[in-house]
């Protein structure tokens, strides 16, 4: 279970008590703060801000521009992942290749 996954729980169990924000899902994660604005993870904070709201249940879009925007963030993430996949491949590629040529 995920930290963010773990704090929804408690909030559910404990009530608005406790806070959802990057300080305490940083705490939970057993990270320090800076951390996570050092290095972001997108779909991550996407969910805690979904999560922020008063009664700590992910938000409805209220609009049809939320919504195009919410799938444009989503299509961007998956373009980066796919741009990853692709370069680690390559690289994989060319290493085997390198070993095959060096044997």
């Amino acid at each position: 279970m995920t930290a963010l996954n773990r704090l929804v729980q408690r909030r559910i169990k404990e009530g608005n008590q406790v806070k959802i924000d990057m300080t305490s899902l940083a705490e939970e994660a057993g990270y320090a703060r800076s951390y996570l604005y050092k290095f972001p993870i997108e779909s991550v904070i996407a969910r805690l801000r979904e999560i922020q709201s008063s009664d700590g249940l992910p938000k409805k879009p209220s609009s049809t521009s939320d919504v195009l925007r919410k799938l444009r963030d989503e299509r961007d993430q998956m373009r980066k992942e796919r741009d990853i996949a692709v370069e680690t491949s390559r690289r994989l590629m060319l290493d085997l290749m390198e070993l095959k040529g060096g044997l």
